[in-house]
Order: C-alpha cells, then structure tokens, then sequence
C-alpha cells in the first residue's frame, strides 16, 4: 500500500481490496487501515519518504514533532567511549622496584 509517497504492508488477506485508512497528519508512521467497519492490524511503515502530511505547511507542523538536538555528537560519543576502552586496557607502571627485580 502506498500513502504520499510512503510504502507500508498491510495484512496479506487485505491484498487488492479497497481499504479505509485513518492517520494523523502530524505523524505518518502510523496508519490505522480499516475494511468495512472491521479494523485491521496497523499498516507497517516499509519505505518512508515523508513524515508529515504534505498538505501540512512547515509552520505547523508542531516544535515538539522535530527531534531535539542533544549537544552531542555520534562520533563525539563513540570517540569517548573508544577513549574509555584503551584507557581500561592499559595497565599501571611501576618504576619503584629494584633494578633486576622482576614483579
């Protein structure tokens, strides 16, 4: 089934007949499909190319449907988490002991 653009799968015995299906403008991942007056399981998003209604104009869409930036980056995180591996690896040394003492 296709929706604006967006590919979903629907329950196999639902194939070629002509199904009613309920979304929120806001949000197209979820889209409930119905077959005369019977509800069916949700269409599952396959392939998505728009998120929102494209009736919708940018500004209303709502501030909290668009992702938060979180001050970090991935590469931030993986770099402090690479960091706190090799970190954990390396072991203490010692210059405290005699020479040709063997600790």
């Amino acid at each position: 089934m296709s929706v604006q653009g967006n590919t979903y799968e629907v329950e196999p015995a639902l194939v070629r007949s002509k199904v009613e299906i309920r979304y929120g403008p806001y949000d197209l991942r979820d889209i409930q499909v119905w077959l005369e007056g019977k509800r069916y399981a949700d269409a599952t998003p396959l392939k998505m190319r728009r998120h929102t209604d494209k009736k919708l104009a940018q500004d209303q869409i709502p501030v909290d449907s668009v992702p938060e930036e979180t001050g970090s980056s991935f590469l931030d995180t993986l770099k402090a988490h690479d960091e706190g591996i090799r970190k954990s690896r390396v072991r203490p040394t010692s210059y405290s002991g005699k020479r040709g003492d063997s600790k």
